[in-house]
């Protein structure tokens, strides 16, 4: 297996192969970022597959309506006004074409110097024949003056804020109704603990939303992270009728959390079920290195790999209404209703009522061409 993807700070190129042939898979690897054959035409095929999983090259129509807000989802919007100064912002459909050969040519000499890299390798080896493979492989490349222009975007302060989509989703027959919130990002010392307020919030949305009104599938509270900002969102698909009974629930749920509403049992148990969680462990070597991978913000950081279970274990109750209370404040708060412009019943309405006017002016004018062609026929036949 392999594969390749790009995140908003890596990328990240994984191999799994048998550890009796670890040589390959790492000779395999340096070739692809010592001796990548960026021509013309690979370019323009790669644009072109990348156009084809965003679902086709944007039209000039579309590109239009999008530049001038005309067409824009509701989460579009929310992206716009969490991280407008920030590149984790890219919202125009045609950034893609402003991409340049010359420009993925000099990034690729830019980013791609071992002094900007993290090899992980996991599996049943020689650890010293690996490291001497390694070094005969990698360690001819030279280091690089790197540096990165990473710009971070304000803290909403001035919410709640209500926001809906225009045309987007223009069909469907359901809403979303989410409650968003602007956070620190995963190196933020209160992550672990809104990790927490994740999952008692998840419990308690399955539970009262689901199980006890029967108003979503799938209600869930969720964190969208990178390094240093994010999004809390608290979210549920329902009925178009039912999406402001589902909104003021998920609300009542925060609030709760929020005012100190929840007690110390409630806290420790949902800490508890956390730990059992991850207690599961990591399970292949594929694990494993994705954990590496995952947690390079921390090594970084720190200077090693932190235990997260005796991180969790450590946080209290007190600690986690006391992030519960500064995150999820009204002021940092957006409102978001994503309904679509038009239901498929009044779509089918619409098709119905236009059918019918059809043939209806088409009734009109055969009449009128009868009453037309009747009495010029009559006075034919008394001219006869």
């Amino acid at each position: 297996y392999w594969n390749a993807a790009t995140y908003d700070e890596s990328t990240v190129y994984e191999l799994d192969i048998y550890s009796e042939y670890s040589d390959v898979g790492l000779s395999t690897l340096n070739e692809i970022i010592t001796d990548a054959t960026i021509t013309k035409e690979n370019f323009i095929l790669s644009k072109d597959i990348i156009y084809s999983e965003l679902g086709g090259e944007p039209t000039t129509t579309e590109s239009f309506l999008h530049r001038h807000g005309l067409v824009r989802s509701a989460s579009s919007k929310v992206n716009s006004l969490f991280f407008n100064s920030s590149r984790v912002n890219c919202d125009n459909l045609d950034a893609l074409k402003r991409v340049r050969h010359q420009k993925v040519i000099d990034a690729y000499n830019k980013f791609y110097v071992p002094n900007n890299m993290t090899l992980v390798v996991v599996g049943d080896f020689n650890s010293e024949k690996i490291k001497d493979q390694i070094q005969q492989l990698f360690g001819q490349q030279s280091k690089k003056n790197l540096t990165r222009d990473i710009p971070r975007s304000g803290d909403l302060t001035q919410g709640p804020v209500n926001i809906t989509g225009t045309f987007k989703p223009f069909l469907a027959d359901e809403g979303k109704s989410l409650l968003a919130y602007r956070i620190n990002g995963y190196g933020s010392p209160e992550y672990y603990k809104l990790l927490v307020i994740t999952s008692y919030l998840n419990e308690r949305l399955y539970e009262v939303v689901r199980v006890q009104e029967g108003l979503s599938y799938s209600p869930e509270a969720s964190i969208y992270a990178d390094t240093n900002e994010g999004v809390f969102l608290v979210s549920a698909e329902s009925k178009l009728d039912e999406i402001d009974k589902v909104m003021h629930l998920m609300e009542t749920e925060v609030n709760l959390l929020r005012d100190g509403e929840v007690s110390d049992e409630e806290i420790n148990t949902t800490i508890r079920s956390e730990l059992l969680g991850w207690a599961q462990g990591i399970e292949s070597n594929s694990e494993i290195a994705e954990y590496y991978i995952d947690s390079l913000d921390e090594l970084n950081r720190y200077g090693t790999f932190l235990n997260q279970e005796d991180i969790l274990e450590s946080i209290t109750p007190e600690e986690v209404r006391a992030v519960a209370k500064e995150y999820l404040d009204p002021s940092r708060m957006v409102y978001i209703k994503s309904t679509p412009t038009i239901t498929k019943n009044k779509l089918y309405l619409i098709i119905g009522l236009l059918i019918t006017l059809i043939l209806f002016l088409a009734w009109k004018m055969f009449r009128r061409l009868s009453l037309r062609v009747g009495p010029s026929l009559k006075s034919a036949e008394k001219t006869v």
